[in-house]
């Protein structure tokens, strides 16, 4: 049996498209890469994703969702070296005129002791771009969640597809980054502000006490 956990609240706080598209690392280090297989990447095509659940909401929909899955060799994490994220590569060709969309899910499986396995997902947006061309080449790159470990344990990094429209998908490639990421300029700018208030707002503390 295979049971499966969400671990975001809502699409807004998955990274963007745009954040990946800015070249900062996605961790302090890149442990591993993996190329999809391409039986696996052919099946995309045939793919045809299941009705949603009555009454449930987009993202549980999307975490319950039947998928075309990809699942990595073993490897070892822990809590020394939180947090894991994983990144896709996609690669394809536009199909005719309009929007691609499409939707992923992306996190780590292991066995549990009643034989089963357990999945940590999150899911991916991101491999979406408008009004494109037919027969437009597209690249994305499209990263998951963090992912924590409060222990030592044996993981396999895990992709599925949930859906898919106007897009052949020619490859794909699964990152595995580890560690906090390096603030980018962007990040750097934005908390300035804040860390201005805060020193005001010190300032004027101190003066009221006196």
């Amino acid at each position: 049996m295979t049971r499966r956990l969400g671990w975001l609240l809502c699409f807004g706080l998955l990274p963007s498209a745009a954040q990946a598209n800015d070249n900062a690392a996605f961790g302090q280090r890149r442990v591993a890469e993996y190329s999809v297989p391409a039986a696996t990447v052919a099946r995309y095509a045939g793919f045809k994703p299941n009705a949603p659940l009555p009454g449930e909401s987009k993202i549980v929909n999307a975490l319950l969702a039947d998928t075309v899955e990809w699942v990595g060799p073993p490897m070892t994490v822990g809590p020394d070296q939180n947090p894991y994220r994983l990144v896709l590569r996609v690669r394809g060709q536009a199909l005719a005129d309009g929007d691609v969309v499409s939707l992923w899910q992306a996190g780590w499986r292991w066995p549990t002791t009643d034989f089963g396995t357990q999945d940590r997902v999150d899911p991916v947006s991101g491999v979406t771009r408008e009004r494109v061309r037919a027969g437009e080449a597209l690249d994305f790159v499209a990263p998951s969640g963090g992912s924590t470990f409060r222990q030592a344990r044996e993981v396999q990094p895990f992709v599925g597809l949930v859906n898919l429209r106007n897009l052949r998908v020619d490859a794909v490639t699964v990152e595995v980054w580890q560690g906090v990421p390096p603030a980018n300029w962007r990040e750097t700018l934005l908390s300035l502000p804040a860390l201005g208030i805060g020193l005001v707002m010190l300032l004027l503390v101190g003066r009221w006490r006196r």
